[in-house]
């Protein structure tokens, strides 16, 4: 648990404490929400007095109830369509039914094989599955069965229900090979996302996996389940319905298979030429790219970065208009706000750093005005423009963190600059901002300011020391003791230690006239001002300095709405040389990209 500054905000409350609750890995989040939840019941009921209460504002249960809710109607939904199109298609309810129970066998096949390899099923992994695919194989399985029926009755064989078994027997071995060929190939087809390392292997492979044992445990109820359910309930009369469409298909059909048969170099030439479209329009055409899919949390994350210098008097007064702005939306129920750093130093930043939770109500009680969740975000980011020296940023609680732990700052998107000079690369950084902002889609634009912190540098001059009789230690030594204080004594009281500090009182050392005005003693009984013994300055100097790969960067971070990233990337590298090689999601995409396009290699290969 990481306890926050008891500076945090809830709605018009000031001063409140927040904790984090972090689940251990490999633990299934529903069962340590529900463990949790039921601690804080009965803290909140045994223990705390009546005027304290621990209020949780940031559950992942609704989140994830939402999303298993979303699978599981998804997938209900694609079961009852695929049946229909089989219905409609097959033409004979049994037929349709036999082939429907294929997906929910195969989904609890791949649900083993997925225990057995340790991969959680999740939304991205769920969400991969095609149940046209999982059915290929029984639909050409029960369509050659059906045929050899329907044969047997053409040509006056009379009833098959004592050859019943021979007759699925002889059907099956005529596609059992084309059938187990195909899945073979559409497996072969995922193989680019099985090279995917890095993050981006983590969070895609579980996908291909579940797809592959999906497709496999299709295979495995196609060449064993299938047939035997086609013996006991496709015995007897099957009526099959004729279906128009279907023949105005099969009749366009031989028309096209005639006319290509008589025309092989246009139709290898018409192959070619969409081949190469293709190519063009997924690598290099209008159709845009992203990481991830976006997944909305219900909640928007806000962070406000002020100025380096910022006080915490300033920063609060900063968080409470925020605050007010959220709070006069309807569709904002509560708003929890921080500032600073937590406790345990896992978070190295300062009061200018202002983070805002703001839970949101269901999209069906937002009012009309606001048709989406970014509507929503440009309305509060009016209004919070309105308050000078601050850059905002919009995101989502998951979504911020994840954001962070890929770039290694606080930004959606990020362009690193490198290099040894600060001064340097904060110039590079505000040209970088400049050029990035007149891109359509981009929002939320600012640079990690690294300068801007004030500095009082105190020069000592030894020509001018040596004079009076000094050294060094000696200058030095007055302005530890007037400026920063010095301890001259220990008061002992019992096994309790404290320290008595010499130090000016406020009024004499909090200017910078005032610290130059500071006496220093010679040896000779004189008392000299310090301005007269060093030079003293105030110099901007660094706040933070960012580091990676062992050398110093400064940051320009962005958000992209309204517009995919692949899109911004490709506009941007062209028109103002920028590399965005190192930036955020878009970065694990493109990286991806390279073994991704190897294992697409090998399966042309194959």
């Amino acid at each position: 648990m990481s306890e926050h500054r008891p500076d945090g905000t809830v709605d018009e409350r000031d001063d409140v404490v927040e904790g984090v609750v972090l689940a251990r890995v490999g633990e299934r989040d529903e069962t340590v929400l529900k463990g949790l939840n039921a601690k804080v019941k009965e803290i909140n009921e045994r223990f705390l007095p009546p005027d304290v209460k621990i209020k949780p504002y940031l559950d992942r249960s609704d989140l994830i109830r939402f999303t298993t809710h979303t699978v599981e109607e998804n997938m209900l939904e694609g079961m009852i369509l695929v049946l229909i199109v089989l219905l409609f298609f097959l033409g004979n309810l049994r037929s349709a039914l036999i082939v429907a129970v294929t997906i929910p066998m195969s989904l609890l096949i791949a649900s083993i094989l997925l225990d057995l390899k340790n991969i959680p099923a999740n939304l991205l992994s769920l969400g991969a599955l095609d149940f046209g695919m999982v059915v290929d194989g029984a639909v050409v399985m029960i369509e050659n069965i059906f045929r050899h029926k329907q044969n047997r009755r053409n040509q006056g064989l009379g009833s098959d229900d004592e050859n019943m078994l021979e007759l699925v027997i002889t059907a099956a071995r005529e596609v059992e090979r084309p059938i187990v060929y195909a899945i073979a190939i559409i497996i072969l087809a995922y193989l680019p996302i099985f090279t995917l390392q890095r993050i981006e292997g983590r969070l895609f492979s579980p996908m291909a996996w579940t797809v592959a044992f999906a497709l496999l445990g299709s295979l495995l109820v196609v060449l064993t389940v299938v047939p035997v359910l086609a013996v006991i309930f496709m015995k007897g009369e099957l009526k099959e319905w004729h279906n128009p469409f279907m023949g105005w298909i099969e009749t366009n059909y031989r028309k096209a298979l005639s006319w290509a048969l008589a025309n092989r170099p246009k139709v290898v030439g018409i192959s070619l030429a969409s081949f190469a479209l293709t190519l063009i329009l997924a690598f290099g055409g209008p159709i845009g790219s992203e990481f991830l899919p976006h997944l909305d949390e219900g909640s928007i994350w806000v962070r406000g970065t002020l100025p380096p210098s910022t006080s915490y008097e300033t920063s609060d007064a900063v968080v409470k208009k925020a605050r007010a702005v959220f709070m006069r939306y309807p569709e904002v129920p509560i708003t929890v706000c921080q500032i600073g750093r937590p406790d345990d130093g896992t978070d190295a930043t300062g009061f200018f750093n202002t983070e805002c939770f703001v839970d949101l109500k269901p999209h069906g009680k937002w009012r009309k005005k606001f048709r989406t969740k970014n509507d929503l975000i440009a309305s509060m980011n009016a209004e919070l423009t309105q308050i000078p020296g601050v850059i905002w940023n919009f995101s989502q609680p998951i979504s911020d963190g994840a954001e962070e732990m890929m770039s290694g700052v606080k930004g959606a998107m990020v362009v690193k600059l490198y290099g040894e000079d600060l001064k340097t690369l904060d110039q590079k950084a505000h040209e970088i901002k400049e050029a990035i902002g007149a891109v359509r889609g981009v929002q939320d634009l600012g640079v990690f300011e690294e300068l801007g912190q004030p500095n009082v540098n105190i020069v000592i001059d030894r020509d001018t020391i040596s004079r009076y009789g000094l050294n060094i230690s000696d200058v030095q030594d007055v302005i530890e003791t007037a400026v920063g204080g010095k301890v001259a004594s220990v008061v002992m009281d019992g096994e309790k230690r404290y320290d008595i500090v010499v130090r000016y009182q406020p009024q004499h050392r909090e200017t910078i006239e005032q610290i130059r005005h500071i006496q220093v003693s010679t040896p000779d009984g004189y008392r000299v001002p310090l301005e007269n013994l060093a030079a003293i300055k105030v110099e901007d100097g660094a706040s933070m300095i960012y580091r990676e790969e062992n050398s110093r960067y400064v940051a320009v971070k962005f958000s992209v709405r309204g517009r995919d990233l692949g899109r911004l990337r490709d506009f941007l590298h062209p028109d103002s040389g920028i590399r965005l090689g190192e930036v955020g999601a878009d970065h694990h995409g493109q990286r991806g990209a390279g073994p991704g396009g190897r294992g697409a290699g090998l399966v042309f290969d194959g």
